[in-house]
């Protein structure tokens, strides 16, 4: 059986857990809901799709349900934070337009 890398992009929520996870253990949907300041519901479709692809399981105790990283080989795809201030900076750029004094056209001229 050969694993296929996953591919998971790195603004999405289910990056910022899996960034939890790596660091923290044990851990509850409600300890990363809190963590990150986001509804628990929405935490909790991130980690659903993320046992989905393999990548998380959830340990069910009798009061707590604890989320465990089991895989590591996925690859974070997309532009980094830098990169997209780069890009705003270039491209939120205008570009000088001439004042009527210094337009050669027929419409001033």
């Amino acid at each position: 059986m050969v694993n296929i890398m996953i591919e998971i992009r790195k603004d999405s929520l289910e990056a910022k857990v899996i960034h939890i996870l790596k660091e923290v253990y044990p851990v509850t949907v409600t300890d990363v809901s809190k963590e990150l300041g986001i509804h628990e519901g929405k935490v909790e479709l991130a980690i659903k799709r993320l046992a989905m692809k393999g990548v998380v399981e959830l340990e069910k105790l009798e009061d707590k349900t604890f989320i465990r990283l089991v895989r590591r080989d996925f690859h974070m795809i997309g532009s980094n934070s830098t990169q997209e201030r780069s890009l705003k900076r270039r491209s939120g750029r205008k570009a000088k337009r001439a004042s009527p004094q210094e337009y050669d056209g027929d419409m001033f001229g």
